[in-house]
């Protein structure tokens, strides 16, 4: 678990204590972990063995550096991942974009970067897209590598390198989760961080 850290200041001459904001943590490896059993078709998030997909379930998540420039982005399922199926780990940047990682079995691995809406924290439209590494399945998970390097982030991330929070969701549709049948939806923690610079 992350814990958010209180910043104290001591005002010089005023002798006054102050509270500031608390500070977003920045996680080396920031991990999302899940309940298993709740990956079904309008799961309202309970567990059910007996109707949920062990193919879809996510049970952790994580972002890690990889080397000197690279970031390698983990998806952990409770069964074996399969080809029909997206793998879409994400992450806030700021209050203006999100980033979706596509982890397809398969497939070439990328990212797109979405612009929100402030006020409604909805997406607005898609800003770029970097594609990764080849996706790699070993055992009972989906990964794939990216470049961290400055001049290989779209702006947006070259501007604000910060992700977090993070989370993530798996869905059966053809080509994306809009309007497609999601079956499970991870979520961190609202201050986790983790930096690519």
């Amino acid at each position: 678990m992350h814990r958010r850290i209180a910043t104290v200041a001591v005002i010089a001459g005023a002798g006054a204590l102050v509270l500031l904001a608390p500070a977003a943590a920045y996680a080396a490896t920031p991990q999302v972990t899940d309940q298993q059993d709740d990956a079904y078709e309008d799961s309202p998030g309970l567990p059910n063995p007996l109707f949920s997909d062990p193919a879809l379930d996510i049970t952790a998540i994580e972002w890690a550096k990889s080397g000197r420039d690279n970031f390698t982005v983990t998806m952990t399922i409770k069964g074996t991942p399969k080809t029909g199926v997206n793998y879409y780990p994400s992450a806030e940047v700021g209050d203006a974009h999100e980033v979706y990682w596509i982890l397809n079995v398969g497939s070439t691995a990328f990212y797109n970067v979405f612009a929100l809406d402030p006020a409604t924290g909805k997406q607005t439209g898609q800003v770029s897209t970097t594609y990764g590494s080849a996706v790699q399945v070993s055992g009972n998970t989906v990964s794939a590598t990216f470049s961290a390097k400055r001049n290989r982030l779209p702006a947006t991330l070259r501007d604000n390198p910060v992700l977090g929070p993070f989370g993530g969701l798996t869905c059966v549709a053809p080509e994306n989760c809009n309007g497609g049948r999601t079956y499970d939806i991870a979520r961190s923690p609202a201050d986790t961080r983790f930096s690519l610079a």
